[in-house]
C-alpha cells in the first residue's frame, strides 16, 4: 500500500479536484428513464445553461440543443432510439456537467 501511495502527489489530487469542482455543474433530468420527454432543472442563476448535447453509448453525437436562459427547461428525445445517452449540459461560462439518460419506447 506504500508503494501504490507513493505515486499520488497529494497537492496535485488536490488541484485537480478543486479544478475540477470550478469546472463542474450539476443538474437534473427527469424522468429517468424516459418514452422522450424530459425536464432540465439547472439551480445556478450566475451561470445560465446555453447547450445541450446528447451522445450514444458509442461516443457519436447524436442531437445537440441550444438552450433559453431559463433554470428549467422541456427537452425532446423521443426522436431518437431506445437506449442508454449521455446528456452534457453546458453553461455559458464553459462550465459541464454530464447526466446517464435512458430512453425507452
Amino acid at each position: 500500500m506504500t508503494d501504490l501511495m507513493s505515486l499520488f502527489d497529494a497537492k496535485e489530487v488536490e488541484q485537480l479536484a478543486k479544478t475540477t469542482a470550478a469546472v463542474s455543474i450539476d443538474f437534473g433530468i427527469s424522468p429517468n428513464p424516459t418514452k422522450g420527454n424530459l425536464t432540465l432543472t439547472y439551480s445556478e442563476n450566475q451561470d445560465l445553461p446555453s447547450a445541450l448535447t446528447v451522445t450514444d453509448q458509442n461516443g457519436r453525437q447524436v442531437s445537440t440543443l441550444q438552450l433559453n436562459t431559463s433554470t428549467t427547461q422541456q427537452i425532446y428525445l423521443g426522436n431518437l432510439p431506445a437506449g442508454l445517452y449521455w446528456v452534457q449540459l453546458r453553461t455559458g461560462k464553459g462550465k459541464i456537467g454530464v447526466k446517464q439518460v435512458q430512453v425507452v419506447k
